[in-house]
């Protein structure tokens, strides 16, 4: 019989073997694998870098050439036109009554010319390139600057009986100046045209056509569609490079491009040409690559398969061997597994077979041995053992208990989150542990044999040892305050009890401590927040309302008055929409902080919410007083106010009420603050308003209205009137605009203008937008459903609130079900303003309208400001032209010229157009000729109620029929 030793070591050395040979193929797999990845990824690398610069090349020539073309020129002649007429207005020193001011006006003279000069400077460094041209604008800055000041300072230095002539004169001159200033900054935005920057880089971009054709093809010779569109990108680059410097140079003559038309679209249709042809090479290439990548894989893959089959080899070889060798072990094993289970079940007599000389065998005879002196030894310690437990179990059941009692003691005592001290029947201290001397800073061997009268306590009923329990009574509770080592207070909640020794007599006493410090913190904490503004620290309304009251009857006592300013910070909803809420918080923490600094400490500063203050002045004797405190409240908070990352400018608006002039209680004089606040922003804002009868007045009113309007709202009193849109040629009914009218029992019809503003104001615009919007879609339903009428368009105007509504497209999509309308028959109408609040969600809503099916119209297109980059890239079919420039023309050249220019800009986006308020046949003669399609005003119809509709398009059908 082969010895197992043998067989192990053969087959171990036939394992190592084959795993070697394994990772030696796998090793070299994986090399040659990485080999080839180093390789494509290299060369991919290089290619994406290639057409990632002509991509970019394109994009800056083409920017810059777009950005040249559609830019308007203010020039230096022009500022020094105006400044030359500043100089002529400086020319009556010899008139000023004071030498002062002739050196003022002087002054004034000398930096007028000295900005001629610096604007020729500027305007040559520009056109060169020159590095000075930031120091010059600096320059001329500065200068502007200085110029105002000493127009400040000579107004500081006139006399107030000062010659009225020559006062208009200076006035002018100051209107000049800041015109000059204004002009200025329009040049320092207009840019410089720079024809050789886009030659440059067109020249960047052929040679990088030369490095991509090297190497992805070596050369463009074959038919591969690269190499063609490389070819149409050099021939348009190429082109380009040979014009575009002429061109540049006729534009020098003519800024407008009247003359040069033709040749701007031909460049537009090169450029879009090599745009076409960048996109179609950008793609060949990412297939071309993709293909190769491909390849790659399926190498890849064919070496893991030779891996696979190797290792499947080498792993059924090992297994096989496994199996044989285990076999062999385990017939040898089991016989010793055996007897050792037999030995285990107590067969202390049986005995292995010991033939062999491996180490098997071995085992055993040892096994047989072993057993041997087991069976003896086992005998006798059985009966020692049983002697020794016997007597162990007596001796320790009587410790154990005592020790564990004793351990859970001392353990409770040390780490007892409570100060314990520990008195005799005398009512000394006899023990304390760690957390009493952590509280009180005492050392324990100062502490021990003393009485408690050393911490000095401080209670209702004296200290604890003045309070030890009696026989009646096992338990005293009570607050105690204690001063530590270095006598500071503590407020403690203590627990004083006795126990008696084994006699039944008291032998001493405990007393824990609780540290209240953290609760009493947590209490001041509480109260201070219930009182104070979270953000700033400033009291709130109930802590204002409380100091006001106080105020008051202080003044009622004294015959005094008190003054309430309510502040109001202007625009501050921009601030955070624009600059984040931390940086709104950060400018309300400011404000506090100047708040508090321009008040004396007797006075009460506090934030109501949001950007509201209020503040309390006391002890007030004249009116005036408080007037001129808020004029210079009003002044500081107008100067810039610098916060980390920005430095903002803020205004205030002020209102003011005066007890007892304008309220004897807290609430009224709040109220009228508020009123008066809300008139300083109707005035303008970042000014003063003192409280009136007319503004409670006023209040009420509106009240009123608001009332009106919810009873309006109950009651049905709301109508939709249509005013019809006719084709331009005034044959073809297009459609119609619902408009909202108030029909009162008692005032008649009311116009929107009236009741409008205050909807939004109140948010009562949400309710009747939705009847609105019902009403139209019920009536376009129901009248596009009948025979001939399906082609008609229906447009309702909705406001900038309701169409910033998070649910406004949930009720476009239930209305539009309840109605059972179709979306081609209706449109939406919104304004400028609306459109540019908030351009994500302007273009969320815009889309999904479009995705329904609805059409999307600007309303009174050109009164407000929208960019044409965001109007190209929102899905508006319809511009309706605003009344206010169609009523002047023929005969008004400016609004004309506008017409033209809205009309123009929308064919090329190809945007529909609606004239509005069109009532003269002048008018639509002009919109005629201008190419608007449709118009509507009351030279066609006013907006008539649903039945004179009807009857309307039935008399444009028959008339078209006719």
């Amino acid at each position: 019989m082969i010895p197992y030793h043998w067989l192990k070591n053969i087959g171990l050395s036939l394992l190592v073997a084959i795993q070697l040979g394994t990772i030696a193929i796998a090793w070299h797999q994986i090399d040659q694998d990485q080999h080839i990845i180093d390789q494509i990824s290299e060369q991919q690398t290089r290619s994406f870098e290639t057409l990632s610069r002509l991509e970019r090349l394109s994009h800056e020539a083409y920017t810059l050439f777009i950005y040249d073309i559609t830019d308007n020129f203010v020039t230096v002649n022009d500022i020094s036109a105006i400044i030359a007429n500043c100089i002529t207005l400086t020319d009556f020193a010899d008139q000023l009554p004071a030498e002062t001011s002739r050196q003022s006006l002087n002054t004034i003279q000398r930096q007028l010319r000295e900005i001629q000069l610096a604007l020729r400077l500027l305007d040559s460094a520009r056109s060169q390139f020159i590095s000075d041209t930031p120091a010059l604008e600096q320059r001329i800055s500065q200068t502007f600057s200085a110029l105002f000041d000493t127009q400040r300072s000579l107004y500081d230095t006139l006399e107030p009986e000062f010659d009225s002539p020559l006062d208009t004169r200076l006035q002018n001159l100051d209107a000049l100046c800041q015109v000059a200033e204004e002009t200025y900054q329009q040049y320092l935005n207009t840019p410089i045209h720079q024809p050789q920057v886009i030659v440059a880089l067109l020249r960047q971009l052929l040679q990088t056509l030369e490095v991509l054709e090297q190497q992805r093809f070596h050369s463009c010779t074959g038919d591969h569609p690269s190499c063609q569109q490389i070819k149409t990108i050099r021939i348009n680059a190429e082109k380009i490079c040979n014009n575009l410097p002429g061109i540049y140079t006729l534009w020098a003559y003519d800024p407008n491009l009247s003359y040069l038309g033709d040749e701007v679209r031909i460049l537009n249709q090169t450029w879009d040409d090599i745009h076409s042809a960048m996109n179609v090479l950008l793609h060949s290439e990412k297939k071309a690559l993709d293909e190769e990548k491909e390849q790659l894989i399926r190498q890849m893959d064919a070496g893991k398969f030779t891996f696979i089959i190797l290792a499947i080899v080498g792993f059924s070889s090992a297994v096989l061997f496994t199996i044989v060798l285990s076999r062999i072990l385990h017939v040898r094993l089991n016989r010793v597994v055996i007897g050792i289970q037999e030995f285990s079940r107590g067969n202390r007599l049986y005995r292995l077979a010991t033939s062999g000389q491996d180490q098997i065998a071995t085992v055993a005879h040892e096994f047989n041995a072993m057993a041997d002196q087991l069976h003896s030894q086992e005998q006798r310690l059985q009966q020692s053992q049983q002697l020794l437990e016997e007597r162990v179990i007596e001796r320790t059941s009587d410790l154990q208990q005592a020790n564990e009692r004793l351990i859970l003691m001392d353990q409770v005592f040390k780490n007892a989150r409570e100060a314990i001290l520990v008195l005799d029947a005398q009512g000394k201290i006899i023990q304390v542990n760690p957390e009493f001397i952590r509280l009180t800073g005492f050392p324990a061997e100062s502490i021990l044999g003393r009485h408690p009268g050393l911490f000095k306590q401080v209670t209702e009923q004296s200290g604890i040892h003045r309070r030890l329990p009696n026989n009646s009574e096992s338990l005293w509770e009570g607050e105690i305050i204690l001063n530590n080592r270095d006598n500071t207070p503590i407020a403690t909640w203590v627990s004083v009890s006795s126990f008696d020794n084994h006699r039944g007599n008291t032998a001493g006493y405990i007393a824990l401590f609780h540290d209240l410090r953290k609760i009493k913190e947590q209490e001041e904490q509480i109260r201070h927040q219930a009182l104070h503004d979270a953000l700033t620290g400033l009291p709130n309304r109930m802590l204002m309302a409380d100091r006001l009251s106080i105020a008051i009857a202080q003044a009622k006592r004294s015959e005094r008055k008190v003054g309430v300013l309510f502040l109001d910070l202007d625009n501050f909803k921009k601030i955070n929409d624009s600059l984040g809420h931390a940086v709104g918080d950060e400018l309300l923490i400011a404000i506090s902080n100047q708040l508090k600094e321009a008040f004396r400490d007797e006075d009460t500063v506090c934030r109501l919410g949001g950007d509201e203050f209020i503040i309390i002045l006391g002890n007030i004797t004249a009116t005036s007083s408080i007037y001129d405190l808020a004029e210079r409240l009003l002044h500081r908070l107008s100067t810039p106010l610098p916060l980390k990352r920005h430095t903002l400018h803020i205004s205030t608006s002020i209102g003011i009420a005066i007890y007892p002039d304008n309220g004897n209680s807290v609430n009224e004089l709040l109220k009228n603050a508020d009123m008066a606040m809300y008139a300083a922003k109707e005035k303008g804002k970042n000014t003063i308003s003192t409280f009136s009868a007319t503004m409670d007045e006023a209040l009420q009113q509106r009240l009123a209205m608001e009332d009106a309007i919810r009873a309006a709202l109950d009651q049905d009193q709301f109508e939709i009137y249509y005013q019809p849109q006719i084709s331009v040629d005034g044959t073809t009914l297009i459609g119609a605009e619902g408009l909202v009218r108030w029909i009162d029992p008692q005032r008649g019809i009311i116009p929107p203008l009236d009741f409008i503003p205050l909807c939004e104001e109140t948010g009562l615009i949400h309710p009747l937008g939705e009847k609105i919007l019902s009403q139209v879609f019920h009536f376009a339903a129901r009248f596009c459903a009948q025979e001939g009428h399906r082609h008609y368009r229906f447009s309702v105007n909705v406001s900038p609130r309701q169409f910033s509504d998070p649910n406004f497209l949930t009720l476009i999509k239930t209305t539009l079900q309840h109605s059972q309308a179709r979306p081609e028959n209706l449109e939406i109408e919104i304004t400028e303003s609306s459109m540019m609040q908030d351009i994500n969600h302007t273009r969320t809503v815009l889309t999904e309208l479009k995705d329904i099916g609805i059409s999307i119209a600007i309303d009174d297109f050109g009164t407000g400001y929208s960019s044409l980059t965001h109007l190209k890239h929102f899905p508006i079919q319809t511009l309706k032209i605003d009344r206010s420039f169609i009523k002047d023309i023929p005969q008004d050249r400016e609004d004309l010229r506008l017409v033209e220019t809205i009309v123009s800009m929308a064919h090329h986006l190809g945007i529909k157009l609606v004239g509005e308020g069109v009532e003269t046949s002048e008018q639509l003669d002009v919109l005629n000729a201008l190419g608007c399609q449709t118009v509507q005003g009351f030279l066609f119809s006013p907006p008539v109620t649903t039945t004179q509709f009807e009857q309307f398009s039935r008399d444009m059908t028959a008339k078209g029929s006719a």
